[in-house]
């Protein structure tokens, strides 16, 4: 399947429950489901430059196939886990090494690779 699935579980806190398995599921009992989508490869890569709040761009480590419309996560790069962005890519560049992004970063996401006591630490955002 080449296309986009959208699967939508419908109902509230209280409607009846399936037994067994409750009342917001999809399930398979005694089964195997297998759901995939497109083999994407990189899957993930990091940030090869600092991203900064209002930024539209990203310069990644590598090159990906990722295509308008893709959604993408930035992960935080501080202490705040809630600081990791959800966007939608609008632009990939020729060499497939960055990606511009809608809507624009709400934070900064650190993107260098530091050194200490002659020890590399990669301390770049995962994106």
């Amino acid at each position: 399947f080449h296309h986009k699935a959208n699967i939508t579980l419908y109902g509230v806190r209280y409607t009846p429950e399936l037994p067994i398995y409750g009342n917001k599921v999809l399930a398979v009992r005694f089964g195997t489901l297998d759901l995939h989508g497109n083999a994407v490869s990189p899957s993930w890569t990091r940030l090869r430059a600092t991203a900064y709040a209002g930024a539209r761009h990203l310069v990644l480590a590598e090159a990906v196939e990722w295509v308008v419309g893709d959604r993408i996560a930035v992960a935080s790069s501080d202490y705040n886990h809630a600081r990791s962005e959800e966007v939608v890519i609008i632009a990939v560049d020729r060499d497939r090494r960055g990606v511009s992004v809608s809507p624009v970063l709400q934070y900064q996401h650190y993107g260098a690779i530091e050194t200490y006591s002659g020890r590399s630490i990669d301390m770049r955002s995962e994106v």
